[in-house]
């Protein structure tokens, strides 16, 4: 894991508790981009490690990752997704979903598909890294 670049599309609370987890567990704060609109949220996300890389691109956060972890609102997903299409074109990335209610159909077919994608379900003690996950992958992953 120390050596794969993982992209963050989306920076708030549970973005924040991953990114913090990747870090507390020897995550390169460098192999780490984080994309979102609101700079308070970058600012924020910086405390845990001023090494980490932000934008507010999403394709600039998309085209660093090998590892894509979507961490936005389910109602803003298709708008977030469909754009980064053509990036996933040529990287080939894993996709991951922490967005709840989407199933694998709907991101396979705004991300371009045939991409290898996993939904992950955290709940909310891991905020304080104390939580548990289900994990759900498509037959590419």
């Amino acid at each position: 894991m120390e050596n794969t670049k993982i992209s963050f599309i989306g920076g708030g609370n549970m973005a924040r508790s991953l990114i913090g987890g990747l870090l507390k567990n020897g995550c390169p704060a460098s192999n780490i981009t984080i994309s979102d609109p609101d700079k308070l949220n970058l600012s924020l996300i910086l405390k845990l490690d001023p090494k980490l890389n932000t934008t507010t691109d999403n394709r600039v956060a998309a085209s660093f990752g090998e590892l894509i972890v979507f961490a936005v609102k389910p109602q803003i997903f298709p708008e977030v997704l469909d754009p980064l299409s053509k990036v996933f074109k040529k990287s080939r990335p894993l996709l991951l979903s922490i967005a709840a209610g989407i199933p694998i159909k709907s991101i396979d077919s705004w991300s371009g598909g045939g991409l290898a994608i996993v939904r992950c379900m955290p709940n909310s003690p891991a905020l304080v890294a104390s939580g548990a996950a289900g994990l759900y992958a498509n037959n590419q992953a």
